[in-house]
C-alpha cells in the first residue's frame, strides 16, 4: 500500500536527511522555500533507492505536516518598510481625475518602472526558528511597464540593461533602446 501525505514518518531516513539537511542550509544561510523542501525530498528518496512511483505526493498537506513536525515557521528574511503620506496620495488621486475625466480609459496610459532582481533570494524562508537574512544580491535590470487604464492594451516591456548586443529569442516582443550615453533611471 503506498503511503499518503498524512503518514508523517512513512520514509523516517528520508524526512531525517531532509530535517538535517535543512539545518545545514541555515547554518549557511542559504534561503529554504516549500519548494525546495519538496525537491530535496524528491532527491533524498532516490538516493535511498525508493521507487518514485512510491513517492509521496508532497502536497501542501504534507509540506504543512513536515512543518509541524519540525516546528519550521515562515520567517521574513529581509525587506524594506515604506512609509507614505496618505494625505499627499488622496490629494494626487483628485487631482488626475480632475486631469483625466474628459478622456476615456482606453485613452489614459500609465508607465511605471521597477526593479528587476532576478538574482535575490526569496522574502521568505522556512526555519526553525527566526533567523538573519542571507545578503541580497542586489543586481537588477530596470524594467518598465506600460498600459492603459481600461487595460484593452498593454505595451510590450521596455528593458533598461548594460548590454551593448542583448540577447532576445525570437518570440519575445521586446522594445530595446540604444544609446551611448550613460544613464540611470531612479527606482524611487
Amino acid at each position: 500500500m503506498r503511503p499518503t501525505g498524512s503518514e508523517t514518518l512513512a520514509y523516517p531516513k528520508v524526512e531525517a536527511a531532509l530535517s538535517e539537511w535543512m539545518t545545514q542550509a541555515i547554518h549557511y544561510g542559504i534561503p529554504v522555500s516549500g519548494e525546495i523542501l519538496k525537491e530535496n525530498w524528491r532527491d533524498f528518496a532516490w538516493l535511498d533507492g525508493i521507487p518514485s512511483e512510491e513517492w509521496l505526493k508532497l502536497s501542501s498537506g504534507w509540506l504543512e505536516s513536515f512543518k509541524n513536525q519540525h516546528q519550521i515557521c515562515a520567517f521574513w528574511m529581509h525587506g524594506e518598510a515604506a512609509s507614505v503620506d496618505i494625505t499627499v496620495v488622496e490629494s494626487e488621486i483628485v487631482r488626475m481625475q480632475e486631469i483625466t475625466k474628459d478622456y476615456e480609459l482606453k485613452d489614459i496610459f500609465n508607465m511605471d518602472k521597477t526593479g528587476l532582481f532576478y538574482s535575490m533570494p526569496p522574502d521568505v524562508g522556512l526555519a526553525f526558528k527566526a533567523t538573519h537574512g542571507v545578503k541580497s544580491n542586489k543586481t537588477r535590470r530596470t524594467l518598465a511597464l506600460t498600459c492603459n487604464a481600461d487595460g484593452s492594451e498593454k505595451r510590450p516591456p521596455l528593458f533598461i540593461g548594460k548590454s551593448k548586443k542583448p540577447n532576445v529569442s525570437k518570440d519575445t516582443r521586446l522594445i530595446i533602446i540604444t544609446t551611448n550615453t550613460p544613464t540611470t533611471l531612479p527606482l524611487g
